[in-house]
């Protein structure tokens, strides 16, 4: 299994690092790789939101339910 969390507290890093606040990586039709890499979450719509706090990923009605079994280290909206 992969460590998703271990992979944002490095991203969180760099973000602190650049005085960012945070970073939106998004899916679309041809990729979804930047959010699975993030939190696991494969599906191809939706929005992960890591802040240096912690993290979201968005998704439409159609993907709540595959989010909430895939996703490790966001919190699904």
């Amino acid at each position: 299994m992969f460590n998703f969390k271990a992979r944002q507290a490095r991203l969180r890093a760099l973000l602190k690092a650049r005085t960012l606040d945070g970073i939106l990586l998004a899916t679309d039709e041809e990729s979804s790789k930047n959010p699975y890499y993030m939190s696991g979450f494969g599906g191809t719509t939706g929005v992960l939101a890591v802040g240096i706090k912690g993290a979201a990923l968005a998704v439409d009605a159609r993907y709540t339910l595959r989010a909430m079994d895939e996703v490790s280290g966001a919190r699904v909206i």
